[in-house]
């Protein structure tokens, strides 16, 4: 039970070779993984079986179905009303009659010289659905769905709405009709932001002014009014 110097060194250098092809061996069975960087859905494989790939080659494109990204423009102009973690509101056209919410994530740092635009992403948390006879977790919305996007900048308090079909306009400006004393007085104004059918008026009506919203085009300066309740 006894081994001479001689021998265990021989024995030694052995074990150190043997490891060094383990390790060898261990290299390049991980050079044969494809490990994905996260978690999601496969789409269509590029390659069959036995077919030859080369470093690099896109083998299969992997789908991430619990975080979607929503990739969009806006003007540049709003370039610096725009802040990460702005809540976007969208409706998608297979969903009638529901919004989804995501969050600004990606603001370009430069705008398009051609389109003038500023690219930007957001992303949508997708939500989960249950379909009986079916196991497991089905997502609700998948990628490539075209959106309709809100882009909320900013929060304006106390701001002057009047419809959109109430402004007129000549060539010295945006005109409104109010009833003043019970007759047709001219006011121009200056827009500011729309929404939706409503315009926003930044001068030229002032709190609890009555204005014309139908028939204004037939009226003339000092028409006579009469209000219905």
């Amino acid at each position: 039970k006894y081994v001479s110097s001689q021998e265990l060194s021989t024995l030694e250098a052995d074990v150190k070779t043997k490891s060094a092809e383990l390790d060898s061996a261990f290299v390049k069975m991980q050079q044969r993984k494809v490990v994905a960087p996260f978690a999601g859905q496969l789409g269509a494989f590029n390659y069959s079986e036995s077919d030859y790939v080369s470093a690099g080659d896109p083998i299969v494109k992997l789908f991430n179905t619990d975080i979607l990204r929503v990739d969009y423009s806006l003007p540049g102009k709003y370039k610096n009303q725009l802040k990460k973690g702005q809540s976007i509101a969208m409706t998608i056209a297979q969903f009638p009659g529901r919004t989804f919410f995501a969050t600004l994530d990606y603001i370009a740092p430069v705008i398009d010289s051609d389109t003038r635009t500023v690219a930007v992403h957001a992303l949508l948390p997708n939500p989960e659905i249950k379909k009986p006879g079916v196991k497991g977790k089905l997502k609700m919305l998948s990628p490539g769905l075209l959106v309709s996007v809100s882009q909320n900048l900013a929060v304006q308090h106390d701001a002057l709405l009047i419809p959109d079909i109430a402004v007129n306009t000549d060539y010295q400006g945006n005109y409104v009709y109010l009833v003043k004393q019970g007759k047709a007085v001219k006011s121009y104004v200056k827009e500011g932001h729309h929404v939706n059918a409503l315009v926003q008026v930044t001068s030229g009506v002032a709190l609890n002014d009555r204005v014309v919203v139908a028939g204004q085009q037939k009226l003339t300066e000092h028409d006579a009014l009469t209000v219905v309740k």
